[in-house]
């Protein structure tokens, strides 16, 4: 039975006294304590005044916060992908929702990675950008002027009755080809796709089975891609929105699902798509083919038996499953990546809870998830 999970957040809650939870520096041997646990006592102080958990504003970050408790002891918690970014004004939430710039461009909100999408015309399609280095991804030709909804803005018709999607993340972008009826998939130009590829201070390489990985010239790796897949629209989605904007996230549960040969080929991205697929009578359309690119967080990932290959790092998908889905054999398990900091080191550790919700299932039986 595959369920589709959406993380939350892990919460530590440590039982420990005020200047615990930072360590002095190896060269404070005065006495005097570090800024950080004087600001941990004023918090503990105020949350035992009020009875109320107080922020320690220092300890935020893009992933996690720290409180304390009126009780004594603090609380951290953390997320393996950024739920905030710094801004001038302060810490802002993450906001993917896409909007049009003063320089004609579409940009996300408030992204961890810099994102910029095609407002039209002949700018590159996406680009991802991090500390000074980026990975392009750009059409055959000239786009047309994007229609936005949420964090997805659709360029229609870039070929007869087949839209490009791309949606924006936390972390990078999902670029889908939404291929609407049989007719479109016989058209010659699907049999292979050179998508131009570019990436600024990094080389872009893939893999015998097509993950992609964007390193600098000290090997160190900055973006990644999962081996691009297709799939149709068939399957139960669960969530009661099956239209094609929702497919075009992530395949329904039981969907047909194929992946794509993939390799970089004189600055372009090469996709042969699975003709088979794309003729087959038993195919339910729209069909939708997609590359993926975010940053190399490692935050949090899946792996799937029926594609034991597939690196799926920081997917940009509405959800993961975990379990069997016995329809077309998929096995799939999740892992995340949180991060306990330096600070807690001499911390007892009263509890830790992990959050997920369980967003739909395969069977209508009773299950249980391990963790």
């Amino acid at each position: 039975m595959v369920f589709g999970v959406r993380w939350c957040a892990g919460v530590l809650a440590g039982a420990v006294a005020a200047g615990l939870l930072w360590t002095a520096p190896a060269a404070a041997d005065d006495g005097e304590s570090p800024d950080g646990a004087a600001q941990e006592q004023q918090a503990l102080d105020q949350a035992e005044e009020t009875g109320e958990p107080v922020e320690i504003v220092s300890a935020t970050d893009e992933r996690s916060q720290v409180f304390a408790n009126p009780d004594g002891t603090f609380t951290l918690q953390t997320h393996p992908s950024p739920v905030r970014v710094r801004t001038g004004g302060g810490w802002r939430d993450v906001d993917t929702t896409l909007v049009r710039a003063d320089d004609g461009t579409v940009r996300p909100r408030a992204t961890a990675a810099d994102l910029v999408f095609s407002g039209g015309g002949d700018d590159a399609l996406a680009r991802v950008s991090l500390g000074g280095r980026s990975v392009a991804l750009d059409w055959l030709g000239a786009l047309p002027e994007p229609v936005l909804e949420a964090d997805r803005a659709t360029y229609p018709e870039v070929l007869p009755d087949v839209d490009l999607v791309v949606s924006a993340g936390v972390d990078g972008f999902t670029q889908v080809l939404v291929v609407r009826t049989a007719e479109a998939a016989a058209n010659p130009a699907l049999a292979q796709l050179d998508l131009p590829v570019q990436g600024t201070g990094v080389t872009i390489e893939a893999d015998e089975t097509g993950n992609l990985d964007a390193v600098t010239p000290e090997g160190e790796s900055v973006f990644v891609a999962s081996a691009p897949a297709m799939w149709d629209s068939s399957g139960q989605d669960g969530q009661g929105d099956t239209g094609a904007a929702a497919r075009a996230l992530a395949p329904a549960t039981g969907a047909r699902m194929e992946q794509v040969p993939t390799e970089v080929v004189d600055g372009a991205l090469r996709l042969r798509p699975d003709q088979e697929m794309l003729t087959d009578e038993a195919t339910t359309y729209p069909v939708f083919i997609d590359p993926s690119v975010s940053v190399k967080r490692e935050a949090w990932a899946y792996v799937d038996k029926r594609f034991p290959t597939t690196a799926y790092y920081n997917k940009s998908d509405a959800d993961s499953g975990v379990g069997y889905e016995p329809q077309y054999g998929h096995t799939k398990r999740v892992f995340w990546r949180f991060s306990v900091y330096e600070r807690t080191r001499n911390a007892t550790i009263r509890s830790a809870t992990l959050r997920t919700e369980v967003a739909h299932a395969f069977g209508c039986t009773d299950a249980r998830v391990e963790l």
